[in-house]
């Protein structure tokens, strides 16, 4: 019988190979989401399911109420990022891509509640990260 884990990518989200894991996704999304978020590693030998714990707790986590989730794969990186430069621009870039739809709806919020007290204002929004990416909205 060969081994139905042993998979090149990780299992789809909807994959009922998936299983007995509930415990340790409770215990990841309560340290993302309590009080003061921690930082979370998970480790273990190669093919046991990482990933597939990792991807399932961000597709939760990014259908939670002000929660920018971002998931990378850092599987086969070492093609794509040579140098530690290059891994910050590549993880930057996925930020950037997460938060600009959730600051342009903060900003549509915010702009309809200006449109409803009738006065003219203007604000302006911006997101800089240290490896060099930005991002910036201004409305009026």
């Amino acid at each position: 019988m060969t081994n139905p884990y042993n998979l090149r990518t990780m299992l789809p989200i909807d994959s009922d190979m998936f299983f007995g894991r509930e415990k340790e996704m409770r215990r990841i999304e309560d340290m993302l989401s309590g009080g003061t978020p921690q930082s979370v590693s998970i480790i273990g030998e190669r093919r046991i399911g990482k990933s597939s714990l990792a991807f399932r707790v961000f597709n939760k986590m990014k259908k939670a109420e002000n929660t920018i989730a971002v998931f990378m794969d850092c599987d086969g990186l070492s093609e794509e990022c040579k140098t530690k430069d290059q891994f910050f621009q590549l993880l930057n870039q996925k930020f950037l891509e997460v938060s600009e739809p959730f600051y342009k709806k903060v900003l549509t919020r915010r702009r309809h509640a200006i449109q409803q007290d009738g006065r003219k204002r203007s604000f302006s929004c911006s997101l800089a990260h240290p490896a060099g990416g930005r991002l910036g909205i201004d409305r009026t």
